[in-house]
């Protein structure tokens, strides 16, 4: 077995090797054997698109802002979503509708935690993990003035103020999303293949903090598919525990091949996931550093929980 790594640059590193080693011999038979199976999909966009082409972007915000009010965003649904015991998948369904509702619209425009309350309300009731609008109303409250003692209710302005904030903005992502609000996530994957392949408890922990990572401060959920991100992160997580999940760089082309993802996708999501991680909490292993997983912003890892796939009627 491979030892740990020490940090998340030699992840980095581990992982820019493999990607820009015998990857390039293999591409074109991995684009041409998986393009069939690769369906279009109106949420994964492009690089560019997502670094010029937002609707933030053409109000004169810089990409940095833009990220920075994703983040914020997230981790205030993060913050809300634990208070309320929600299950992680549910938390993710929320992000995920915040980072599409902000491809069609500017953060000009709106304000990040009124649009990131919606996205939560509305995500207890895609996963039916139902929770009463005033209860959503005074932990929103709370996390947003940071007072945990703080109280409110119907008779005061600032409950009300939160209410049509939250409903208002209900409809306008509903609209915004086309009522689009199935979210494929990675979870499943992540602990169906752990187990499968008698990988450790670390490692799919691991994997799952990369994911948490992604998802709250990076474009990941709207460049690559939840089965690319999951693989992705099995990938990093097994490197940082040490229980490497290929040997070479050309068994990891034929084993992504084997999933019907294009390799070179699963390697840059890997890479943003690395990223990801190593603004939210250091230099140091998943769970540790000084970020995310230290704060109350969001615990690295949770069990997702079961992950059913609902509309709402």
């Amino acid at each position: 077995m491979a030892q740990p790594v020490s940090t998340v640059r030699e992840v980095n590193a581990h992982i820019h090797h493999s990607s820009n080693s015998s990857i390039q011999s293999h591409s074109h038979a991995a684009a041409s054997s998986t393009a069939a199976a690769i369906t279009s999909n109106d949420w994964i966009f492009t690089r560019r698109d997502l670094e010029t082409n937002t609707p933030s972007r053409h109000d004169g915000m810089t990409e940095e802002t833009e990220l920075d009010r994703r983040t914020r965003g997230c981790v205030f649904i993060a913050t809300v979503g634990l208070a309320l015991e929600l299950p992680q998948y549910a938390i993710t369904s929320a992000e995920v509708y915040f980072h599409r509702y902000f491809i069609r619209e500017s953060f000009k425009q709106h304000q990040h935690i009124d649009v990131a309350a919606a996205c939560l309300f509305l995500a207890t009731k895609v996963e039916e993990q139902g929770r009463k609008l005033s209860t959503v109303i005074a932990v929103c409250a709370q996390k947003a003035a940071k007072n945990d003692n703080l109280r409110i209710d119907d008779t005061t302005r600032e409950f009300w103020r939160w209410r049509d904030r939250i409903t208002l903005y209900e409809e306008l992502v509903l609209s915004s999303l086309c009522f689009d609000l199935n979210v494929d996530q990675p979870y499943e994957l992540i602990l169906k293949l752990g187990n499968e392949m008698k990988l450790s408890d670390s490692v799919k922990t691991a994997a799952m903090a990369f994911v948490n990572d992604g998802y709250r401060t990076t474009w990941l959920c709207l460049m690559y598919r939840a089965k690319e991100i999951g693989l992705a992160a099995l990938f990093v997580a097994s490197i940082f525990v040490g229980q490497e999940l290929v040997s070479s760089t050309s068994e990891a082309v034929t084993f992504f091949q084997l999933h019907e993802v294009q390799p070179r996708n699963v390697f840059e999501a890997a890479e943003l996931l690395v990223k990801a991680h190593s603004n939210s909490s250091g230099d140091g292993g998943p769970g540790g550093g000084n970020g995310a997983s230290k704060s109350n912003h969001s615990p690295v890892v949770r069990d997702p929980g079961p992950p059913p796939r609902r509309t709402v009627s």
